[in-house]
């Protein structure tokens, strides 16, 4: 599945979720076998949001476990909320248009260029401002300025914690793992070789989750000129708190960070290392 399919693929499953006519791709029924068939845990009240922003040339690709929240009947993303009325909420706008018109503009970070609907669909939503407290560090992994990020989710579903997804059970079936090779490693190589730049993850699990999907570590064999390589945990770059582990696929890279006691971003003082590990990376 290419770049442009997965969008595609996503508005369709959006609106069968939603009970609109006419979807061209048959989603759902598999994103529910593989995800929310027998599992309580995750939300099927909460619209998906398996994608945020486009790639383009200099964009960098972060990959995110899964949204966070659900369950608490929210205005912006509950389906008994999806109506053609002129209430402006995130979830009436796309039951009214498309997921990826407000999905590829970026709109939690990015409303300047945005209409006015958009604009008002998200005022309020709490979505943005996790996003927004991560822009400064986001932007730091951009090579070109201006560049708007894609972010993609391994299950495009709502849960309060990744553990609810049951990703260690799931991904031990052939046909569930086929599934995310297909809608989501096959997109995130195509979106990376776009932007010429790499990807990104924050979460010790990544680790195992990649190796899963079938990239190998190549962590030992970088020449970095600050830290050191730390067996088992990855590169170790200013102090004892945070890591790095560098994932290869073919000819792309995805970078995993990881620190201890929590799955925040890098701060201020990593970017200087960062943008070293982006340069090495992103050489032809």
């Amino acid at each position: 599945m290419d770049l442009n399919h997965y969008i595609q693929y996503w508005d369709c499953v959006i609106d069968e979720w939603l009970g609109k006519k006419g979807c061209t791709i048959k989603g759902y029924q598999k994103e529910y076998d593989v995800w929310l068939n027998n599992n309580s845990k995750i939300s099927q009240d909460d619209i998906p949001e398996p994608f945020w922003g486009y790639p383009e040339e200099g964009s960098v690709i972060i990959i995110n476990y899964n949204p966070a929240g659900g369950f608490d009947n929210n205005p912006f993303t509950s389906k008994s909320y999806a109506t053609c009325s002129n209430k402006h909420t995130f979830i009436n706008y796309v039951y009214r248009h498309k997921y990826s018109d407000i999905a590829k503009p970026f709109p939690l970070i990015y409303n300047n260029n945005c209409s006015e609907e958009i604009c008002q669909s998200i005022d309020g939503y709490q979505g943005s401002v996790w996003w927004k407290k991560k822009q400064e560090w986001i932007e730091s992994w951009t090579s070109v300025k201006g560049a708007c990020p894609f972010v993609m989710e391994l299950c495009g579903w709502h849960s309060k914690t990744w553990k609810d997804t049951k990703f260690e059970k799931v991904i031990k079936r052939p046909e569930a793992l086929q599934h995310i090779q297909d809608t989501v490693v096959s997109p995130l190589i195509n979106a990376i070789n776009r932007t010429g730049n790499v990807a990104i993850c924050i979460g010790k699990q990544f680790g195992m989750i990649l190796l899963e999907l079938g990239f190998c570590e190549i962590t030992d064999m970088l020449k970095l000129s600050t830290g050191k390589y730390v067996k088992d945990k990855g590169w170790q770059p200013c102090d004892k708190k945070r890591y790095y582990r560098i994932f290869r696929k073919d000819d792309i890279y995805v970078v995993n960070t990881w620190s201890v006691g929590g799955n925040r971003h890098p701060a201020k003082s990593y970017f200087d290392f960062e943008k070293e590990l982006r340069d090495l990376l992103s050489k032809p």
